[in-house]
């Protein structure tokens, strides 16, 4: 008896002690107790917030020489604003655009500051990044992935310290468009709906809302430069599958679909007409 009550104790005391040790490592822990510089929001970011970067898309660029966006750094914590002026340094993360599955923008298709200084009394400070959108490999998913290397005053996020622009430029079908689904259609048939068509790379579109124009669910088109043939593709009710007669109509701005989901269980037939840019 005497054992098992100094087996109890012993185990007791193990677990107040783990629990002391974590409240400590946690009180330690930059984030928790002094402020961080992180990447600011200048535009929603589009990456899951469990994703391993944060990923921006800043604007869908015109096919035009030169255009510009900015990336924002923040400083966030338990000082609402910058008690001195911070400067701080970034630097391209080539390495992060490859892991996510970008192609990272050559250096003589942009151009920006390395330093950028937050104010003493300010929460956050812009840096301006000029680019070259006709220049852009258009078959590429460019993007510019950049990480903050040093500050002077704080600490460096661990979590939004490194930050993905991706920076498509618009393409043919980038848009404004009216939804209209047929009456054999299985979801939501003789539904009319006003949706946009957004770039994502030379080939491809995202409607947006997705689904019949009005649910989440991502449905991209993607069209065949020569043959106007555009395929349907979705990341959810999968399989999906397109009929080969669907196609864009460049003389009408008009797609015509049909294209299956869920291995057949789902029939849609849509037509989406171009009103004008978005």
């Amino acid at each position: 008896m005497k054992n098992i009550l100094k087996l109890l104790t012993v185990f007791v005391f193990s677990v107040a002690l783990t629990s002391c040790l974590k409240d400590e490592k946690y009180a330690l822990d930059p984030s928790g107790s002094h402020n961080v510089v992180e990447f600011y929001n200048v535009t929603a970011p589009f990456s899951a917030y469990t994703a391993k970067y944060v990923e921006y898309i800043p604007k869908t660029f015109e096919n035009v020489p030169t255009d510009e966006f900015m990336i924002g750094v923040n400083w966030a914590g338990p000082e609402d604003f910058a008690t001195t002026d911070i400067i701080v340094t970034i630097a391209p993360a080539p390495e992060a655009a490859t892991d996510a599955g970008y192609v990272q923008l050559d250096p003589s298709l942009y151009s920006m500051p390395t330093t950028v200084t937050i104010k003493k009394g300010e929460k956050f400070a812009l840096i301006p990044v000029s680019v070259k959108p006709s220049a852009f490999n258009g078959d590429l998913p460019n993007a510019l992935a950049v990480k903050i290397t040093n500050t002077s005053h704080g600490v460096i996020s661990g979590n939004v310290g490194i930050a993905i622009f991706s920076l498509p430029v618009k393409n043919p079908w980038d848009g404004k468009y009216t939804y209209q689904s047929a009456p054999t259609q299985t979801l939501m048939p003789n539904w009319t709906a006003n949706i946009e068509l957004r770039t994502i790379n030379a080939t491809r579109v995202r409607m947006a809302p997705g689904l019949v124009g009005y649910y989440s669910n991502q449905v991209d088109l993607v069209v065949d430069r020569v043959t106007n043939q555009v395929t349907v593709e979705m990341t959810t009710l999968l399989p999906i599958a397109t009929d080969p007669s669907s196609h864009y109509d460049p003389a009408t701005k008009t797609f015509h679909l049909k294209w299956t989901s869920g291995g057949g269980n789902r029939y849609f037939e849509e037509t989406l007409t171009y009103t004008g840019p978005r």
